[in-house]
């Protein structure tokens, strides 16, 4: 297949450096290996991942980079490991201590630690953000106030954990993986998690395994990344929404803006009133992307149309 601009890499992030890094990296390297200019390379992400943690970063390119919810609103999956006994001011080991337990109390079975776990699946659970993160106070990010000393009121929210599994529980570490809706701390996750059971703790290690389609089998480090062979084309994303095909006939109708033809292109798509398999969806002509639909109030809406020729000269 022809490479293309308009396109996603799968990247496994190693520790230390921020997302952002890695994103700025490939863009470089789609200047300097493919001869764009720099300033001409519309790029960006899938959802970030702090510098302690590893794994599945998704990077967007060209119009790829229109379909960056369904990556952003996508389930999750993590490896994490959490050191008990200690809380720590960011929830990870980036951070210092701020309490340490000095109770004595007798250690957690592995099974006692899945009875917690499997509470975070059976009812709501509103999880409150950590002080250091990018949620917004008075339009500044938490981690800003945060690190200036100062304590932010934060409002928790309501997430979901599809799946919480104890791998392992020590006296003094917890290793559990965990799926996900978007949006979750895991940090915070893990502190809620020892919570119940009576403890502190913080992680020292994250590991993104999933976001959204994609898993940690199919990401290339930096180092081994091929711009060509391991470029995932604009019309092969979001491989796990619902989709449906659309006739040349309405695939003109919508390029024309054709509100009757739009509406008759988005129906039947789930039924209204009930939440469908997934919160998004593709309409496509011939294998190719040409628009996107997203639900919500109960019904699906159309959130955009995407152009279908996207040719252009690449070094082969």
């Amino acid at each position: 297949m022809k490479p293309s601009l308009h396109c996603a890499f799968v990247i496994d992030k190693p520790v230390g450096e921020s997302s952002t890094h890695y994103v700025q990296a490939v863009r470089r390297r789609l200047s300097s290996e493919w001869n764009i200019p720099f300033r001409e390379i519309t790029i960006g992400h899938g959802g970030t991942l702090d510098p302690f943690a590893s794994g599945v970063l998704v990077v967007l390119c060209g119009f790829a980079t229109r379909l960056s919810e369904i990556y952003l609103k996508g389930d999750k999956e993590y490896l994490a490991t959490a050191r008990l006994g200690t809380k720590t001011t960011t929830a990870d080991n980036t951070g210092e201590a701020l309490q340490v337990d000095e109770s004595g109390a007798a250690p957690l079975s592995l099974s006692d630690w899945q009875q917690l776990a499997d509470q975070f699946l059976k009812s709501p659970y509103l999880q409150t953000p950590p002080q250091y993160s990018s949620k917004k106070v008075d339009g500044v990010a938490a981690y800003v106030h945060a690190r200036a000393g100062q304590e932010v009121k934060l409002q928790p929210k309501l997430q979901k954990i599809h799946r919480l599994q104890i791998l392992s529980a020590t006296s003094e570490e917890l290793v559990f993986s965990v799926t996900c809706a978007s949006g979750t701390y895991v940090r915070t996750l893990a502190e809620d998690l020892a919570e119940r059971g009576g403890k502190l703790a913080h992680l020292t290690a994250l590991r993104r395994t999933k976001k959204a389609e994609f898993t940690l089998q199919e990401a290339a480090s930096m180092e081994a990344l091929r711009l060509h062979q391991d470029q995932v084309p604009f019309h092969h994303l979001g491989r796990d929404l619902l989709v449906k095909e659309m006739s040349k006939r309405q695939v003109q109708g919508i390029f024309l803006g054709d509100q009757k033809v739009i509406a008759e292109s988005i129906s039947n798509l789930g039924l209204t009133g009930s939440a469908p398999s997934s919160e998004y969806a593709l309409l496509k002509h011939q294998g190719q992307t040409v628009a996107l639909a997203h639900f919500s109030n109960g019904h699906w809406n159309f959130q955009r149309a995407f152009p279908l020729a996207f040719d252009m000269d690449l070094p082969t």
